[in-house]
């Protein structure tokens, strides 16, 4: 790193005028912004941050601290590789310590740290990329300085994990039930909401399937048996089907698809999903419709994808699926009934978990843990510039407005004047040459540079001058940058200059 030895007042003076006139009052976190920490947002260096590598596991490179710093401030950041990221790693703990010697950190008598007492960082992120914030400077700090730091993570890698699953042979448990008696229309023993089941349930088989439902690519049709028990009457079949989700599994998202001759009904864990909008479950007693056909017998549509992301958890989770099929005076196979679904949910699982601390300079400890140093920078204050205009010549020009030219009757040296009485340089024109060529060389004194724009220096050749100031913008004889130039022979020069005075 470049150590850049200035006046730290000056520089402390700069930073604040900067920092006031921007209006920048905090450093946050890059992540949640949820935490604001009182520093700025940028010091000088973090364009170019010192940078040091951050290990998990003592072996694992997952990313890396960067370290700047203002007259006030010094910003850690912890970012993690974009390969760390591609495999799953993620931020979940930070934790950091700065000082101005290793004994300002807190250790146990043997020298091993505590992150658990270092004063900053965050212990309940949500598993982030990266992390950041600025902190004092230790009381007494000053250019070229080093300081230590410890910058200890915990990392977590975070794998995605997807299942489908599917209606099929003994994929769920079901309970006949017939038309209530006393209520026509509804299930003997259920109303038209959630309850909890009782009864000889019996794994599912794969049903008769008639070739006109809508069904779903791949999966197979369900009932208590594979032709339709008492197509004379109201049936209702409730399925069951419990699947686990891992207890430590987080951001669980799910879709769920289904379909049925004739209608059906979802819940998960024991909340409403949906129902066939066009079907009944529940109510009005239906038999010998005729004939069997269109959305109000609900086998040919399809209800879903609907969003289950909610209503799913970790540990064992239940699907409750009631579904009926309407009475009609005719046989099994074409009476039919069944019920097909698919049910895909996936979800992100910790599959590793690591301590990670920041550089390679080992605690004299004997657990593995890492420091580093930094040496606080100071800034370099932007350059105070004066700019003119000038002219190159020893005879003032006609006209209301001043400037002069350079007339080659007079030859020799002659002076450069920048706000018509300010001497910043010379010029000298050599005499033509045989092929009717001069050379004009152009020095600037006591500072004075050219201004850093695209045709600082503007020439024009005359054998007659004009009355009044020229428009250096209409020159042709020569526009650019250099202070050496060969121009065709001419009596007279006006020679423009665009020029400055940095301190």
């Amino acid at each position: 790193m470049n150590k850049r030895r200035l006046n730290y007042t000056l520089s402390l003076v700069a930073i604040l005028s900067f920092l006031l006139v921007l209006g920048l009052s905090g450093c946050t976190t890059l992540t949640s912004g949820e935490k604001d920490f009182s520093g700025p947002t940028r010091g000088f260096g973090e364009s170019s941050p010192d940078t040091f590598p951050l290990y998990a596991g003592q072996t694992i490179s997952v990313g890396e601290v960067q370290v700047w710093n203002d007259s006030e401030k010094v910003c850690v950041k912890y970012q993690l590789s974009d390969d760390a990221i591609a495999e799953g790693w993620l931020i979940y703990e930070t934790h950091f310590a700065v000082g101005a010697t290793l004994g300002d950190i807190p250790q146990v008598k043997k020298g091993n740290p505590i992150p658990g007492q270092f004063p900053y960082g965050d212990d309940d992120l949500d598993g982030v990329e990266s992390y950041q914030e600025c902190v004092p400077l230790p009381a007494g700090v000053s250019c070229d300085d080093d300081i230590i730091i410890a910058a200890h993570a915990v990392v977590k890698k975070v794998g995605t994990f997807s299942e489908c699953l599917v209606s099929g042979d003994r994929s769920d448990n079901v309970l006949l039930l017939a038309e209530d008696s006393e209520n026509p229309g509804y299930p003997e023993g259920y109303t038209a909401s959630y309850q909890t089941y009782s009864g000889d349930t019996t794994p599912s088989v794969v049903a008769y399937t008639h070739l006109s439902w809508v069904g779903i690519s791949g999966v197979e049709w369900i009932s208590s048996s594979r032709l339709t028990e008492d197509t004379d009457y109201n049936t209702w079949r409730l399925f069951t089907r419990n699947f686990d989700i891992p207890d430590n599994a987080f951001n669980i998202s799910g879709t769920l698809t289904m379909n049925c001759d004739n209608a059906e009904q979802a819940y998960i864990n024991s909340i409403f999903v949906g129902e066939d909008e066009n079907a009944m479950v529940y109510g009005e007693s239906i038999k010998d419709v005729y004939p069997p056909s269109g959305d109000a017998h609900g086998w040919s549509t399809l209800e879903g994808p609907w969003d289950i992301s909610s209503l799913l958890k970790p540990g064992n989770n239940e699907l409750w699926t009631m579904t009926r099929n309407y009475a009609w005076s005719s046989d099994s196979y074409t009476n039919p009934t069944g019920l097909t679904y698919k049910l895909c949910y996936q979800y992100d699982l910790v599959t590793e978990k690591e301590t990670a601390w920041g550089g390679e300079v080992d605690f004299p400890g004997k657990n593995w843990a890492t420091y580093f140093t930094y040496t606080v920078e100071c800034e370099e204050p932007t350059p105070a510039c004066s700019y003119e205009t000038a002219w190159g010549g020893g005879t003032e020009g006609g006209g209301s407005t001043w400037w002069y030219y350079y007339d080659t009757s007079t030859g020799g040296e002659q002076t450069i004047w920048a706000g018509q009485d300010i001497d910043v340089g010379n010029v000298t024109v050599s005499g033509c040459s045989d092929d009717g060529k001069v050379t004009i060389e152009i020095e600037l004194t006591g500072g004075w540079e050219l201004k850093d724009v695209a045709e600082p220096v503007k020439i024009q050749g005359y054998s007659k001058l004009p009355d009044e100031r020229p428009s250096a913008g209409l020159f042709t004889t020569y526009k650019g940058t250099s202070l050496q130039v060969t121009v065709d022979c001419s009596k007279y020069y006006a020679i423009h200059l665009d020029v400055q005075l940095c301190k």
